[in-house]
């Protein structure tokens, strides 16, 4: 799976914030969102069986992905997990489903190159 650098969940931070509403400054409580990003963005690449772009994505996964992160996210603040899980049931699903199209997208690809 990918790895984010520094810069992508500094500017994964700010995204989180500005949706979250949080205007003020405390490194504890940023510490513990860039852990959620990390852990969020984890999850999703496993739903979709590969790396995705959290950042400047312009595949339909990718944009699907950002938006199920910053909603991940909101939701594992608010220790609620279980619930996002119930409720974007059916965005998982797709992701999931944009992963197995991909996936099969690359094989027959490299099927026909060799």
């Amino acid at each position: 799976m990918s790895v984010m650098n520094n810069a992508d969940i500094a500017k994964l931070l700010q995204e989180v914030k500005a949706y979250l509403g949080i205007t003020w400054i405390d490194e504890d409580n940023d510490n513990l969102l860039r852990s959620y990003i990390r852990m969020s963005a984890k999850r999703l690449e496993s739903i979709f069986g590969g790396d995705l772009n959290f950042i400047d994505g312009e595949e339909s996964y990718d944009v699907l992905a950002h938006e199920l992160l910053l909603n991940r996210v909101f939701y594992q603040r608010e220790k609620a997990l279980d619930d996002f899980d119930g409720n974007y049931r059916g965005e998982l699903l797709t992701l999931r489903n944009l992963g197995k199209i991909k996936l099969m997208q690359e094989r027959e690809s490299n099927a026909e190159q060799q």
